[in-house]
């Protein structure tokens, strides 16, 4: 009188697990995005058009196919700042879930000119800049020998060397930007220049210019004294 071994209580048939049967809660939790996780993003500089960057998304060891198990869409992706990035379901997967990346400032390309250096004590130049994106502005490391306004006009004040540092400020896409040039100022032109014939030759007086350390002498092209 032994067992047959069957178990009158249940049966043998091969049901449809959790996993796979798409009215359990565990397909529907493997198969919605919502539990993806968004990752791959790269390092993002401004350039004035719109970033899509590849996404990597996986539900746990799953990683999902781009058009066929989700859609990508993007929210301001085009101005430096925080962007969005947020996928959608598709075909066999539901939900959507989205992820920040952040689109770093630009670096300014700028240039700077002289017009003329060196200049002497008195006179004035120009420092300018091309390629600026933000406004400009000028400032002297040292205005007892050279001053310079807002828009870039260097007046020579004594004798010796000044850096002039020009910066474009920064903007909402663009970092700010500098760049240094070194303006060398020299003695002024002698004035009040006299000649008189004398006996043994030519007196010359002029009066004194202030940071000279010497004065040369020409005739025509060619100089015959330093003094």
């Amino acid at each position: 009188s032994g067992s047959s071994g069957w178990d009158s209580g249940g049966g043998t048939g091969g049901g449809v697990s959790g996993v796979d049967d798409p009215a359990s809660e565990e397909y529907k939790a493997a198969h919605n995005v919502t539990n993806a996780v968004v990752t791959g993003i790269p390092t993002i500089t401004y350039t004035g058009k719109a970033q899509k960057p590849a996404i990597t998304a996986a539900i746990g060891s799953i990683t999902l196919t781009s058009g066929t198990d989700y859609t990508v869409s993007y929210a301001n992706n085009t101005n430096a700042g925080t962007a969005t990035v947020t996928i959608t379901g598709k075909g066999n997967y539901t939900g959507t879930t989205s992820a920040t990346f952040k689109i770093n400032k630009a670096s300014q390309s700028i240039t700077t000119k002289t017009a003329a250096s060196p200049i002497a004590v008195g006179k004035t130049t120009t420092v300018s800049m091309t390629g600026n994106k933000g406004s400009k502005s000028f400032k002297s490391s040292d205005t007892t020998v050279a001053t310079v306004s807002s828009t870039g006009k260097v007046t020579a004040k004594k004798v010796g060397k000044v850096t002039i540092t020009v910066t474009s400020a920064a903007t909402a896409n663009y970092k700010a930007a500098s760049k240094n040039v070194t303006i060398k100022v020299v003695p002024a032109a002698t004035a009040s220049l006299t000649a008189a014939n004398q006996a043994t030759g030519i007196k010359l007086t002029w009066k004194k210019v202030p940071g000279a350390n010497a004065y040369f002498i020409y005739r025509g092209s060619t100089q015959i004294a330093a003094i």
